[in-house]
């Protein structure tokens, strides 16, 4: 993320990033870095959800692009970096995968792979809602307390 000029894409079932990288998706938006982020608007782990309400609604104060996938249940785990890096995971967003489970990796170069990716992640996002700030204030008070 920190080497991210242009564009930045990120697709996760859960998020719940730590403060290093909520500073690292800030730090790239605030450099022109253009930031999307795809996440289930339903989800099979109803605990994931209110943590991840203050970390978006900053991300979103910052400009960045949420997208709620209204299709079915997203479970698309992949980081595209500039067009020309793709990082397809086993990992989610969320410190159980950070901390704690042994997840893999695959890095991707291969440039018409990797637009081929940007292709289904698009079409995931024109099957999604952009989360807003309305979006967040009609989220029940009790929800976000948790």
């Amino acid at each position: 993320m920190n080497c991210a000029r242009t564009k930045l894409t990120i697709a996760t079932p859960y998020f719940i990033p730590s403060e290093r990288l909520m500073d690292a998706l800030i730090s790239a938006k605030e450099k022109g870095v253009s930031i999307d982020i795809l996440l289930p608007d339903n989800t099979d782990a109803w605990f994931t959800k209110p943590p991840s309400y203050p970390k978006t609604e900053k991300l979103l104060s910052k400009g960045i692009r949420i997208f709620l996938y209204e299709k079915g249940f997203f479970y698309g785990k992949v980081m595209i970096i500039d067009h020309t890096v793709a990082n397809i995971s086993t990992a989610n967003w969320d410190p159980r995968s950070f901390y704690l489970n042994d997840e893999a990796s695959c890095i991707i170069y291969d440039r018409e792979i990797i637009a081929h990716v940007e292709r289904e992640i698009n079409e995931d996002k024109a099957n999604s809602r952009r989360l807003t700030k309305r979006v967040i204030d009609e989220i029940p008070k009790w929800e976000r307390s948790l």
